[in-house]
C-alpha cells in the first residue's frame, strides 16, 4: 500500500482507493513478466557471409581467366589457391576438361566468397575464419578411411546453367566449401568403428591420429621452372598478402603449402565437425603439423 499509495493520485477516498488498486493490479503484471524467461530468435539466413572483396573475381567487371596474369596471382590471403588452380578445381566440380575453352566458359559466373556459410536444410553454421577453421567428417569412406578436412572458404556460384554439360535440373545455384584434406597418419595402423585412424598407444581409447594430405608432386603454381624454389607469384603473395619478406619464414610457409592438397565439398555431404588440434615438435613448443590429433569424446 505504500507504494501505491506514492505512485496514485490522491482525491476522494473511493477514486484514491480505485487508482491504487489499478497500479497495485499492472504492478504484480508487470513483475510476473519479469520472472519469465523469453528465448532470443536468431535469424537465420541460409547461404554465405562475411563476403571477401577479391577483385579479380568480381562481376560484372570484365574478366579474363585465360590470362597468365590472372592463373598465376593468387586470390587472397585466406584462400591460398593461385588464379588456374581454383579454376581447375571448378572444372572438375561442374565436369569440365581443363582447358583454356573452359575457363572462357566460367567466366560466365557469377562467384562470391565468404568465410561463414549456413546451411539450408539444418540451418547449421560453418566458419573458415582469421580465428576458427572448422575441421569436419564426411558422410561415407574410401578404401576403408573416412573422409575429414579443413574448411578454407565457402563459395557461391550463381549462373551454373550457362556451362555445357549441366543437365536441364541442375541448379543454377551451387554452394562449396574448399576444404584441405586430411589423410590417415603413417603411424596409425587401426580403424574404430567409423573408420578413423586410431592414435597408437594408450591414446587410441579416445584419440585419433591424421597428417595432411599430399599432392603426388608440387604444386606447380608454387615453384619456379626448375622446381626448387618459390615461384615469384608465391613470393609476390607471400609479402603482398601475409607480409612476409623474411627468407627463412618465407621457405617455412612455401613448404607447408607446395603439397597441400585442396578441393571442394558440398555443405550437405559434412556429417559432423570433430576436435581437431596440432601436436608439437618433439621437446618444443613448435607446432608439429604433419601430426593432429582428433580427441574423439569432449568433456
Amino acid at each position: 500500500m505504500h507504494l501505491a499509495s506514492l505512485r496514485a493520485r490522491h482525491m476522494d477516498a473511493n477514486y484514491t482507493q480505485s487508482r491504487m488498486l489499478t497500479y497495485t493490479r499492472w504492478y504484480l503484471v508487470f513483475e510476473s513478466l519479469n520472472d519469465k524467461s523469453v528465448p532470443v530468435s536468431r535469424q537465420f539466413r541460409p547461404g554465405l557471409s562475411a563476403v571477401l572483396n577479391i577483385p579479380c573475381l568480381r562481376h560484372p567487371l570484365p574478366r579474363n581467366f585465360t590470362t597468365v596474369a590472372f592463373q598465376s596471382t593468387f586470390l587472397h590471403h585466406q584462400v591460398p589457391l593461385a588464379g588456374v588452380e581454383f579454376l581447375n578445381l571448378l572444372c572438375v566440380q561442374f565436369a569440365l576438361p581443363k582447358t583454356r575453352r573452359s575457363y572462357t566458359h566460367l567466366q560466365r559466373l557469377h562467384l562470391r566468397i565468404g568465410l561463414k556459410c549456413t546451411r539450408e536444410e539444418d540451418r547449421e553454421t560453418f566458419l573458415a575464419t582469421d580465428t576458427r577453421h572448422d575441421m569436419l567428417r564426411l558422410r561415407g569412406h574410401e578404401e576403408g578411411d573416412s573422409f575429414c578436412c579443413e574448411t578454407i572458404c565457402f563459395v557461391q556460384v550463381d549462373n551454373v546453367k550457362t556451362l555445357p554439360r549441366q543437365h536441364n535440373d541442375t541448379p543454377d545455384r551451387r554452394v562449396l566449401v574448399l576444404v584441405r584434406w586430411f589423410s590417415p597418419h603413417a603411424d596409425s595402423w587401426e580403424r574404430d568403428s567409423l573408420r578413423r585412424p586410431l592414435c597408437p598407444g594408450p591414446l587410441s581409447i579416445n584419440n585419433c591420429l591424421w597428417t595432411y594430405s599430399r599432392t603426388p608432386t608440387p604444386r606447380r603454381a608454387l615453384v619456379n621452372q626448375g622446381g626448387g624454389q618459390p615461384s615469384q607469384g608465391f613470393r609476390e603473395h607471400a609479402l603482398r598478402a601475409c607480409g612476409i619478406n623474411n627468407d627463412d619464414v618465407l621457405l617455412d610457409l612455401w613448404n607447408r603449402e607446395k603439397h597441400a592438397y585442396y578441393g571442394f565439398i558440398t555443405p550437405d555431404n559434412i556429417a559432423s565437425r570433430v576436435n581437431m588440434t596440432p601436436t608439437f615438435q618433439r621437446g618444443s613448443a613448435v607446432p608439429d603439423y604433419n601430426r593432429w590429433l582428433e580427441t574423439v569424446t569432449m568433456h
